[in-house]
């Protein structure tokens, strides 16, 4: 696995307040948390500094950085550590530093002298869910993070010494996920990174308005053939793909499949006015019906394909995939989070599960979807 680590704060000289002649020197604050990170990799966990000095950010600009690994029985663990100042100096800087927040895995934010640019960093940091260590010398920290963590780092000694910072980032080795679903005051309000929480979100609220809740409210089998029979639905199953980048018709193609070689002679396919849900708000289309259960596969969902964050990561593979899966897991809470403010829905009715998951879901009636 491939984690990246960025660091923003001051990275020049204070000027002097008035009626002082003294002012604030910041340039070596990032220069120490950068040493004290590699020299806790090597020292504490056994990591090894690779020849690798550049790393190519997503928008394309390759920036000075220093990789370390270590070899897992799971592979190669692989930790990129951005050098800051190298983004720095000709081309948009904004544009630099926003790029290579974007890509991190985690930011060590100095917030020594409250600096607003240095905020605006950690804000856009926070609205993307990505984590964050937040460290300074002994000073006011800013009112919207006065509940977060922070570590009071000393940085006039010629290097850094703190256990608690240690421990942070132990903490973070230990925990570090693809998730970017950190802990701060953007992510307690809305519950979501800023950039997921409309669009996946907001998907999720129209399919569970349009389809899901008028079957789980009120639908039934209609099957007519000579005459019309009318069966009770035993519950809706929705598809959970592996990614957005498959076709719905080739993910159909490979539930079919599984279904019919599980299921043989029980697998019915959705025909308009012969094989269909009747609800209170008109039928409803099954993709399949097996023992009862209609299966459905979202294509709403599938335009979060379209999303500009997973569209700029399409240069990195393995962000561009835990990107969808952040995304298809954005659109399933919404749809829980739907079903469960609805007192008229049966929650036991409501299944989601992978292509390999649904025949086991047939059989037992079972999932866990509400865990």
């Amino acid at each position: 696995m491939e984690w990246l680590v960025f660091f923003i704060g001051p990275m020049g000289k204070e000027k002097p307040a008035k009626g002082s002649t003294k002012g604030v020197d910041y340039t070596m604050h990032l220069p120490k948390l950068h040493t004290f990170l590699v020299d806790y990799l090597k020292q504490d966990h056994g990591y090894q500094e690779t020849k690798n000095k550049y790393f190519t950010l997503t928008e394309g600009r390759r920036v000075g950085s220093i990789t370390l690994v270590k070899s897992k029985k799971k592979g190669k663990d692989s930790i990129t550590i951005l050098t800051p100042f190298d983004l720095y100096g000709a081309g948009d800087i904004p544009s630099n530093v926003f790029d290579a927040i974007d890509d991190a895995d985690l930011v060590i934010a100095d917030l020594s002298g409250n600096k607003p640019a240095v905020i605006y960093e950690l804000a856009f940091t926070h609205a993307l869910g990505i984590e964050t260590i937040l460290v300074g010398a002994a000073e006011v920290v800013s009112f919207y993070l006065a509940q977060s963590k922070f570590i009071n780092v000393d940085f006039r000694p010629k290097t850094i010494s703190s256990d608690e910072l240690r421990n942070s980032f132990a903490s973070w080795l230990k925990n570090r996920n693809k998730l970017f679903e950190s802990e701060n005051p953007l992510q307690r309000f809305y519950g979501a990174p800023l950039p997921d929480i409309s669009a996946a979100i907001g998907l999720a609220a129209g399919f569970y308005d349009n389809f899901a809740r008028p079957i789980l409210t009120s639908g039934e089998i209609i099957h007519r053939t000579q005459t019309e029979l009318t069966r009770p639905l035993q519950g809706l199953i929705v598809l959970r793909p592996k990614n957005l980048a498959s076709r719905v018709e080739e993910i159909r193609e490979e539930l079919e499949k599984r279904l019919l070689a599980e299921f043989p002679g029980e697998v019915q396919y959705g025909a308009p006015d012969k094989l269909f849900i009747r609800t209170n708000e008109g039928a409803r289309m099954p993709f399949f019906l097996v023992r009862d259960y209609l299966i459905d596969i979202p294509r709403t969902m599938f335009s979060l394909a379209l999303s500009p964050r997973l569209e700029r990561a399409n240069r990195n593979q393995t962000l561009k995939s835990s990107m969808e899966g952040i995304l298809i897991g954005r659109f399933f809470v919404g749809v829980k989070q739907n079903l469960k403010k609805d007192r008229n829905i049966k929650e036991r009715l409501f299944h989601f599960g992978s292509v390999a998951e649904i025949p086991a879901i047939i059989k037992t009636g079972e999932s866990d979807t509400w865990s």
